[in-house]
């Protein structure tokens, strides 16, 4: 199994943390499975622009950041 690794050194790849949302199965009159329980996997990720130029990347490009706190508002977030 191949994956692309951006980072060359092993302990700098990112740990993200993901809301998982599930539910029980639903049948019908027949037995039949209507609705599997799954709803949806959501990490707690946000993106923005970078602001400096640096040899990786050039400035405004959009960048995937994972430190944001994890609160009640952000769960709200997901509700919607």
């Amino acid at each position: 199994m191949s994956q692309s690794v951006l980072s060359k050194v092993k302990k700098f790849i990112d740990k993200v943390m993901f809301l998982t949302a599930v539910a029980r199965p639903r049948f019908d009159e027949f037995g039949n499975q209507v609705f599997v329980g799954k709803i949806g996997i959501f990490p707690f990720i946000h993106k923005e622009l970078t602001k400096y130029n640096n040899k990786n990347r050039p400035a405004g490009i959009m960048v995937t950041s994972h430190n944001i706190g994890y609160e009640r508002c952000l769960y709200i977030l997901f509700d919607t």
